[in-house]
């Protein structure tokens, strides 16, 4: 067994984490001086003794390394070793940018800086000193990232799974698979089937898996009627892999999408996605299954189209995006009923007894739903001695269960059965939450005054008490591990649907005071998405507890929005948090809206969703809200909102590429905006309306209007003698095609210094869109092939609109830098760009 010696500073916990453990992988014994020195003698002749009695020995130099007092005593051995000795047994490894003295040096140097390559580069080196792959034991090398804590633990029972186990198994062997999908109802053991196959993967030590990365959608809310975002799966994980570029909240769910995409495909990843369904259009609806948010959706397309690693999804709804990939390395299979065999032998892993076909019987009656049997045969096990023909107690259902399964059956027997016990209490409040409870949430529940039927027998215990309770229901398989208080996600929405039901006052009661909770604990101004989630998460119960007014006014519009600011999306670009964030004030999404709220409320939210909707690019779903939130206006008589929602409709029609009613919806807006003699929107709908002329061949009106616009500005602020902003780019985008290329960028070099000064992250990004359309084209017509300051631009610009979040203006700018890399012959790029 070859010996190596480690030179590395302490504070490198990169090489305890990764290199010791990859070195060992081969059967080298490592040498480090926790394992090697002996008290008593000098850390010299410690060294200098293990350096002598190793193969061989690895510098791992960093500025850690340069500064570290300890490290100058084998400097010093490096530098007075002999040079033919040194290009034999001492080898340099530098592993950051730092500037390392000549004199430590050897020939043999490897730079690993990069760490995409940092694994090939060591693999290379020690076969250059005669250890091979062959030595080489998987069951020692472990995972460099390992996350998957999120994946919800399950039972443990898994039968009837074993085609499903072996297929996963296959896939990840598979050098050609890429996606595997499972598609079942709530409850049919998708999670279960995944965490199996995860933990006999973890019993290999993740067989040669460089990263394992799990994220479950239930852990941030997700239920199938709920509109969620992938933001905060997007924004953990790239921080867990590493990324360089990453700002939460500055960059667009598409563009996290793809970094994340290009890091996982670095190394020889594992990713898992749990309970996709929250992501999706619901059975019944005009997109049936196909993903409404765009980061989810970019994500699981780049992985399909390339991935040297292995992803799992598991999701209640067919995911439309994933057929056109069929055959090329990605698999999406509905997950069967259990047999009545599989059900007979989990059954009796329960500990139920009786007969075979007794059992099998059993199974046929609760349909093969995984969990339902699971909760049968436990409950049957701890207070009916296991006899299987108990299960008659239970009574049937009295109708299709919702929830595609017969657990509710079960769920009922325990809520007739803890009636009046704190258990019962217990699972009322997983019901308040949409995902895992955190325990200072549980304790604002439970502080004095008691909420009834929710918290007035967990008044008096003491936490002894409570601990033995939620053993009891984790026994009962009711509950799951964890911190946080949690369950399966049908457990959940049983005892929701029950305290609404039966107990509304005090489901009410209890989502006020969670929203009070998360109202309280949040920062005044949040300034990042993460320092906003506790708003969010107010929102949610705040509508749960019908203070829907006061949601909006208080959370939504002064603390999210920051009023007129726009903050969450001028400086965050968080439209589809927005977007959840509002769902709860919608009785049916996005087209009716709680009748709690002000009329002049209701009709300012459907245009609100309407524009979220529209920065999502999800267009067509826009025109809804829009058009009835534009009625409402009319009927209130309020020209201003009329001219600015007719505003909105025209440049929605126009995206969509509806240009007679773009122009007809303008032509509207103007009218309305000289009803109201509001000189701001009065200039506004003109840009619109010129606009939409422009893109129907109009220009000589287009032109009329826009220099008409630009009057009304001057009228109502002498201090901007020129269009800026949104309004700035509309014309120049006009100019652009008539040719006027300095006028471009003489405007838009204006406008730009106003957004800076504002931080305005769209109309940035359009600005450098025209600077960066006009230095090309002033390039062209001069004969010129510098196209320097022109990419320069329009890099800035592709990357501020994906940053903005406004995903209907990334085509521009992509198309816009499509055209300069084939006018440059780069057609490599040209192409990625369309």
């Amino acid at each position: 067994m070859k010996k190596i010696f480690l030179s590395y500073s302490s504070k490198d916990q990169w090489v305890k984490e990764w290199l010791v453990p990859h070195l060992e992988s081969y059967g080298i014994d490592v040498q480090v001086d926790y394992k090697t020195f002996l008290f008593g003698i000098s850390s010299l002749e410690n060294i200098e003794s293990a350096i002598e009695n190793s193969h061989h020995t690895f510098f791992v130099i960093t500025e850690n390394w340069l500064a570290s007092e300890w490290t100058k005593l084998e400097s010093l051995i490096l530098q007075t070793e002999s040079p033919a000795n040194r290009d034999l047994k001492y080898f340099v490894l530098k592993r950051e940018e730092c500037k390392i003295p000549k004199r430590l040096k050897p020939s043999t140097y490897l730079d690993l800086t990069d760490e995409s390559t940092l694994e090939t580069q060591i693999d290379r080196l020690l076969q250059q000193i005669g250890i091979t792959s062959h030595s080489r034991s998987h069951s020692k090398l472990k995972p460099k990232l390992l996350s998957t804590y999120r994946l919800p633990e399950t039972s443990g029972h898994l039968f009837g799974r074993e085609k499903q186990l072996n297929e996963i198994s296959k896939a990840w062997e598979d050098p050609h698979a890429k996606l595997i999908s499972y598609v079942a109802q709530g409850g049919e053991g998708k999670t279960a089937l995944i965490r199996r196959w995860l933990n006999e993967l973890a019993d290999k030590d993740f067989d040669g898996a460089h990263n394992v990365y799990a994220w479950s959608f239930y852990s941030q809310g997700a239920s199938q009627d709920r509109q969620i975002s992938s933001r905060p799966f997007l924004d953990d994980a790239l921080r867990e892999f590493g990324d360089p570029e990453m700002a939460a909240g500055k960059d667009s769910d598409e563009t996290k999408a793809r970094r994340l995409a290009t890091l996982i495909r670095q190394n020889r990843t594992l990713l898992i996605l749990d309970g996709l369904e929250p992501l999706q259009y619901l059975p019944g609806e005009p997109h049936n299954g196909r993903l409404h948010d765009g980061g989810i959706r970019t994500l699981l397309k780049e992985l399909a189209a390339s991935n040297n690693g292995l992803c799992i999804v598991s999701t209640r709804v067919w995911i439309a995006e994933l057929d056109s990939f069929k055959g090329q390395g990605v698999v999406q299979e509905k997950l069967p009923h259990l047999t009545k065999e599989a059900g007979a032998e989990l059954l009796d892993a329960l500990g139920v007894q009786g007969a075979r076909a007794e059992r099998e019987k059993a199974a046929e009656e609760f349909h093969g739903h995984a969990l339902a049997m699971t909760l049968l045969g436990t409950l049957l096990a701890r207070y009916h001695k296991g006899d299987i023909r108990k299960r008659d107690l239970i009574p049937p259902l009295a109708k299709a269960s919702r929830w595609g399964g017969h657990a509710e059956r079960v769920l009922a027997y325990y809520a007739q059965m803890f009636e009046g016990k704190p258990e019962l209490e217990v699972l009322r409040i997983l019901g308040l939450f949409d995902r895992p409870a955190e325990p200072e949430a549980i304790l604002a529940l439970r502080k004095a005054p008691a909420i009834p039927a929710i918290t007035e027998h967990l008044q008096a215990i003491d936490e002894y008490a409570w601990t033995d309770i939620l053993q009891n229901l984790h026994d009962l398989n009711l509950l799951d591990d964890g911190d946080a208080l949690d369950c399966h996600p049908l457990i959940r929405e049983y005892f929701a649907q029950q305290l609404t039901t039966q107990h509304p006052t005090a489901w009410q009661a209890a989502h006020r005071r969670l929203y009070g909770h998360y109202k309280g604990i949040a920062k005044e101004r949040p300034d990042t998405l993460t320092e906003m989630e506790p708003l969010y998460r107010a929102m949610g119960h705040g509508c749960k507890a019908g203070l829907y007014q006061e949601a909006l006014d208080d959370v939504y519009w002064k603390r999210i929005q920051r009023a007129n600011e726009g903050y969450s999306w001028k400086q965050l670009g968080a439209f589809s948090s927005d977007l959840a964030a509002i769902a709860g004030l919608f009785l049916r999404p996005w087209r009716v809206v709680q009748e709690e709220l002000t009329e002049d409320d209701r009709a300012y939210l459907l245009n609100e969703a309407g524009l979220c909707l529209r920065a999502l690019a999800r267009l067509r779903e826009a025109v809804e809200p829009m058009e009835a939130g534009l009625a409402m206006r009319i009927a209130q008589e309020n020209c201003n909102s009329c001219a600015r929602v007719s505003s909105n409709l025209s440049e929605l029609r126009l995206t969509i590429g509806d240009v007679p009613q773009a122009v007809e919806d303008g032509k509207a807006a103007v009218a309305f905006a000289d009803k109201s003699g509001d000189l701001f929107e009065r200039m506004c709908t003109r840009i619109t309306l010129a606009d939409a002329l422009h893109n129907s061949g109009k220009t000589s009106e287009a032109i009329a209007l826009f220099r008409e616009a630009e009057e009304l500005q001057v009228q109502d602020d002498p201090n901007f003698p020129k269009l800026y902003s949104l309004q700035g780019y509309r014309f120049c985008d006009l100019l652009l095609q008539n040719g006027d290329l300095e006028e471009v960028q003489e405007r838009a070099q204006y406008s730009l210094e106003i957004s800076q000064r504002n931080n305005w992250l769209l109309t940035i990004a359009l600005d450098q869109l025209s600077l960066g359309k006009a230095t090309h084209l002033l390039a062209l017509s001069e004969g010129s092939s510098d196209y320097k300051a022109a990419l320069s631009y329009l890099v800035q610009a592709v990357e501020g609109l994906k940053k903005a979040g406004y995903q209907y203006h990334v085509p521009n700018g992509l198309l816009a830098r499509a055209a300069l890399h084939r006018d440059m012959q780069d057609y490599k790029a040209a192409q990625a760009d369309l």
